[in-house]
């Protein structure tokens, strides 16, 4: 008997939360980064989107999310450099794999890279 489910994938991006009031405009720039991002991922996924972390109190939220539903992989997209402070509360304690996506924009397209 085959059973169709979907893997259950944990995605967010992060970006240094200091950049935001000095650049306010790059806000919107990468909300569309996050939302292009995520439209990459096939439908054949169940995406528990833990948003766009600019801090640690949202990283740990976004960790709760994702330890409350049992995701089988997570995603990471780096908007900009960030301290670790930004990351870690969201995988800690997983013990699924966190997959590292750079993203690398050209006059033409964007591309991305996981790592």
């Amino acid at each position: 008997m085959l059973v169709e489910t979907k893997a259950k994938v944990g995605v967010f991006s992060i970006a240094l939360g200091a950049y935001l009031p000095q650049f306010p405009s790059l806000v919107p720039e990468f909300e569309a980064q996050y939302d292009a991002f995520k439209k990459t991922l096939p439908d054949t996924v169940e995406i528990i989107d833990g948003g766009m972390v600019t801090t640690k109190e949202q990283s740990q939220a976004a960790g709760d999310l994702f330890r409350a539903a049992d995701v089988d992989l997570v995603f990471l997209q780096l908007l900009t450099y960030a301290t670790s402070y930004n990351m870690l509360p969201a995988v800690k304690d997983l013990d699924v794999p966190v997959v590292l996506a750079l993203t690398v924009y050209t006059h033409s397209h964007s591309a991305y890279y996981c790592y």
